[in-house]
């Protein structure tokens, strides 16, 4: 699997301050080279700006780094990206709504960043480094006394666009359901495989 992730937009909200240091960036680098190899999952971080006018790519281990150049923003790179490879296998790592809405008009999956990056400590088996406050409310989705309360609670965090709907029988479905129903085996699917 391919993982875009959007450097800056996990990396701020990571450390809480809008300034990243060398530092910071190069732990955050490694932390997830050391994931992209565990999983053997290609891993690219996007970030703003670099030296040149255009983008420069930077292999560092199992992460190739990107830096998206003065005239172009790391979200406009990755709304590129998308475009060209969308059918390579491709999960999209942000917040920012318009890349992960972006994201979803060509049917790529997305995540939002503090829960893919919490669900990489959970892989790697390591303390969870900053754990991110969340105003949002998580909805039980499924009635079925058998279900996973805290599977729901993960889906729910990573998509805004998530569809409320009571439990139905298969021939009760209206179409649009059966297409979000189709959509979230998709990003189920990606989220196991993370």
């Amino acid at each position: 699997m391919i993982i875009v992730i959007d450097g800056y937009n996990l990396l701020k909200q990571l450390i809480k301050t809008d300034y990243a240091t060398q530092m910071q960036r190069q732990w955050f680098i490694t932390s997830m080279s050391h994931y992209g190899h565990a999983r053997k999952h290609t891993l690219i971080i996007v970030f703003d700006g670099g030296q040149y006018k255009w983008p420069t790519w930077v292999k560092k281990g199992q992460v190739s780094v990107v830096y998206s150049g003065v005239q172009t923003s790391a979200d406009d790179y990755i709304k590129e990206y998308i475009e060209q490879n969308s059918q390579r296998g491709l999960l999209i790592v942000s917040s920012d709504r318009a890349v992960t809405n972006f994201a979803f008009r060509f049917t790529v999956p997305s995540i939002d960043a503090l829960a893919f990056f919490a669900l990489v400590q959970e892989r790697m088996q390591t303390p969870v480094v900053h754990q991110a406050t969340t105003k949002a409310t998580a909805y039980k989705t499924s009635s079925d006394a058998t279900a996973n309360p805290e599977l729901d609670a993960l889906m729910q965090s990573t998509d805004t666009r998530a569809i409320y709907k009571e439990d139905t029988h298969a021939e009760g479905k209206t179409r649009a359901q059966k297409k979000d129903s189709k959509e979230e085996k998709q990003l189920f699917k990606v989220l196991k495989k993370i």
